[in-house]
């Protein structure tokens, strides 16, 4: 394993990591905002504010007439990619939690690899195959078939907040949405997220504000751990790909479980322990592939 892919995949992994603390931060700020949107709306804000000051900090030289040219389709990325992508695991937390809103999410490994081998002719090997295999397992344990009897339109917002993850990983692997440093292409698409879900919110009848100083602060650590997140994701998909990335970020469900255990108190149960160890095993044989053309 080269020393890049050894970089993009820490940086996917950390990405992970940071995705997977966020929920339960972004559950307690809605519980404070009582409104997804607006939930949406202020945790990108914050992530554009950090953005634009590492991007200060940075001193980019960029020329004006290059970030006008990529900032419609980063925009149009960011709202469809990650502000529907929250927008729709939020209004899946309520409706399901946010246990089982994360585990269904994490279908989307499996759509970007469909995807990579259909729209960029990527070889579908055995070793992703079986790292497929191993991931749905995973997946399956964690949420420890809880699917079964619940009523299935609930949990229509968690299956298509995969898809629209998985549009983004898959855009994020092409060139054309590569042409600028990773904190400035986050600014973009965060501004285009505020953007149209405060015009939204607007037209809707106002923004919702946190009620609370708990809830501020969510909005701050969830907008903070989305900023340093995505830049971590962006820099590991420029490295790896976004098939390979997108099994390494399988380690986020696997936080999650860790952090609801610390937080709640939920116990742990051998389905989620053997739900981990599939995943990681996911995870081990898909990083074997190797760098992604």
């Amino acid at each position: 394993m080269s020393a890049r892919v050894k970089k993009g995949l820490f940086f996917t992994i950390a990405a992970s990591v940071l995705f997977g603390i966020s929920p339960i931060i972004t559950a307690w700020a809605s519980e404070s905002i009582g409104d997804a949107m607006s939930v949406v709306f202020w945790v990108h804000l914050v992530h554009w504010s950090a953005n634009m000051l590492l991007c200060r900090i940075r001193k980019y030289k960029i020329r004006l007439s290059q970030v006008s040219r990529q900032a419609p389709p980063l925009m149009a990325l960011g709202v469809i990619g990650i502000g529907c992508t929250s927008y729709l695991l939020t209004t899946s937390y309520s409706l399901i939690g946010t246990g089982i809103s994360t585990m269904i999410h994490f279908a989307y490994p499996a759509v970007v690899a469909i995807l990579a081998a259909l729209l960029r002719q990527e070889p579908f090997s055995a070793r992703k195959g079986t790292a497929l295999i191993f991931s749905c397992v995973g997946i399956c344990l964690l949420t420890e078939l809880s699917l079964v009897n619940a009523d299935p339109l609930r949990y229509i917002p968690a299956f298509l907040s995969a898809f629209t993850y998985a549009l983004y990983l898959t855009a994020n692997g092409s060139r054309r949405m590569n042409q600028l440093p990773g904190p400035v292409k986050c600014a973009v698409m965060s501004a285009g997220i505020c953007i149209f879900f405060g015009l939204v919110l607007l037209l809707r009848g106002g923004i919702s504000a946190p009620s609370d100083i708990k809830g501020w602060i969510c909005v701050l650590l969830a907008g903070l751990l989305a900023a340093a997140g995505y830049n971590g994701l962006v820099y590991g998909i420029r490295q790896i790909g976004p098939s390979q990335a997108a099994f390494a970020t399988l380690l986020e469900p696997c936080t999650s479980m860790v952090i609801d255990i610390l937080v709640t108190g939920a116990g742990i149960t051998l389905s989620k322990l053997a739900g981990c160890c599939s995943i990681l095993i996911a995870v081990y044989l898909n990083s074997r592939n190797g760098k992604e053309s």
